[in-house]
């Protein structure tokens, strides 16, 4: 059993609300609620289910408990839209999204997987889901992020701003993990997201540095000039 000690368990309502996502409308409860008790402590401290930790388990508990995490999603979901990601990571996004254009689910996508990075309880709830193939990765974020799967499909695709820029890629050789699946910029990039604010260039580096100072001069650039006056001309003349 994995177990986590923590004197005062706490976490992001966000972060708060995924998990029992993934529990419950992705079957991660199967993985935590076992024949013995819970798969991770912690996580039932977080969800409120402390009094059944250490104790004796029967079909009754067992029942009582997946009611408990129903009713606990219920309640969530009616305030979903009042939670954000931690104030740190919505800045840095924001500004990001301003420097390269991201979507609303562009955010959305980038904020998740950021905190699936760099959280362990919801990297460790994320991976009762199982290994998934890239289709069923859109699927679990549809879930998740409470998004159009067409919608998530375009964000990650080949052609969208995250893929481009290289803020996310998606892992397509094989299957994985949901965490393996979603690559991000490079290693430092999600805990630098999460732990300073700051300007974005400072947020890629390492990733992305600026140019060295030009070399050409105007002057070596007139054979362009004078291409684009031939073809102009025989345009005209046609």
């Amino acid at each position: 059993m994995k177990t986590y000690h923590a004197k005062n368990p706490a976490i992001d309502p966000i972060v708060h609300l995924w998990l029992l996502r993934i529990l419950m409308k992705l079957g991660g409860r199967r993985k935590f609620i076992g024949s013995h008790g819970f798969n991770n402590d912690t996580l039932a401290e977080i969800l409120g289910l402390g009094q059944w930790i250490n104790s004796s388990w029967d079909e009754h508990d067992r029942k009582t408990v997946q009611t408990k995490l129903h009713q606990s999603l219920q309640q969530a979901e009616k305030k979903w839209s009042r939670f954000l990601p931690p104030a740190c990571l919505r800045t840095n996004v924001g500004q990001l999204s301003r420097l390269v254009g991201l979507s609303e689910t562009d955010c959305r996508i980038l904020e998740f997987t950021i905190l699936l990075h760099t959280e362990r309880l919801l990297d460790d709830v994320a991976d009762w889901i199982g290994e998934l193939s890239s289709a069923k990765v859109f699927h679990a974020l549809s879930v998740i992020l409470n998004l159009p799967e067409a919608e998530i499909r375009t964000s990650l695709g080949a052609h969208g701003i995250l893929a481009r820029s290289g803020l996310i890629s998606i892992s397509r050789s094989n299957t994985g993990y949901l965490r393996s699946k979603l690559e991000l910029l490079s290693d430092g990039f999600a805990d630098l997201m999460v732990s300073t604010e700051s300007d974005p260039v400072s947020l890629l580096r390492g990733t992305v540095s600026a140019a060295s100072p030009r070399q050409l001069r105007l002057a070596d650039y007139s054979h362009i000039q004078n291409k684009a006056y031939r073809v102009s001309n025989e345009i005209l003349a046609a």
